[in-house]
């Protein structure tokens, strides 16, 4: 089972992504991204940051099972053995991925308010030309991409704890069980 979250930027996709993880013991799948690091993110473990030549060659040498260039930087799935656990993507790369991996994939898309999402993008130190950038690019991605119709579950993020349990409700409904809190 593999776990999309997707949503426009600010949305609060890696944050659930890390919760998941670290509170729950979800796997988190490897993505790969030319973007810089922000404040505390960890190389290897929030995505694997790439230089431009490194993303091209993992891309050209299959390596990754999909991949998008979003705001200037490329994002990409790296293939692995296993496909289990919880990943972030763009709404293309969501769609792909559960059009590859029928019945195994489930997308949640994350809704937020404009505003409330211009101000994560903020607080995390995103400057005023890349919000306005993320904030026009996601118009035009998600607004006609459809992938709140393939979606399995359609969250308002605006309170992470209850984003969290609507989540785990969801895995809790295709295993007949949700992962227990505080395993890692």
């Amino acid at each position: 089972m593999i776990i999309v979250i997707t949503g426009p930027s600010g949305s609060g996709k890696t944050t659930l992504r890390r919760i998941l993880n670290d509170e729950y013991g979800i796997p988190m799948l490897k993505n790969v991204t030319t973007r810089q690091k922000r404040p505390g993110e960890i190389d290897g473990v929030d995505y694997l940051f790439v230089t431009d030549a490194e993303f091209c060659r993992m891309r050209d040498e299959g390596d990754l099972l999909e991949w998008v260039e979003y705001s200037g930087n490329c994002y990409g799935l790296k293939r692995a053995d296993h496909l289990t656990g919880i990943t972030v993507l763009e709404a293309e790369g969501a769609k792909k991925l559960k059009g590859m991996f029928p019945g195994k994939v489930k997308i949640v898309y994350l809704e937020v308010p404009e505003q409330t999402r211009i101000k994560r993008m903020r607080d995390r130190g995103d400057t005023p030309e890349e919000v306005e950038k993320r904030v026009q690019r996601d118009r035009e991605r998600f607004e006609n991409s459809g992938i709140k119709d393939q979606a399995d579950l359609v969250i308002d993020n605006t309170d992470i704890p209850s984003t969290v349990e609507k989540i785990l409700g969801l895995l809790e409904g295709t295993f007949g069980q949700r992962p227990a809190e505080g395993r890692n």
